[in-house]
């Protein structure tokens, strides 16, 4: 599975390995978390961040 995120500047998708989200796939740098600016939420609820 690949990033699907949209680059306009080199008008393509990212491309990087990438994990499913209800916005698609995304990768790392691309996570919802990321694009608003925040933390990336722990993987279990009671994990320490």
């Amino acid at each position: 599975m690949t990033c699907r995120q949209w680059l306009p500047v080199v008008r393509e998708y990212c491309g990087q390995p990438a994990r499913p989200y209800l916005i698609g796939a995304r990768c790392v740098r691309h996570t919802p978390a990321k694009q608003a600016g925040t933390d990336e939420p722990p993987s279990t609820p009671m994990e320490p961040r």
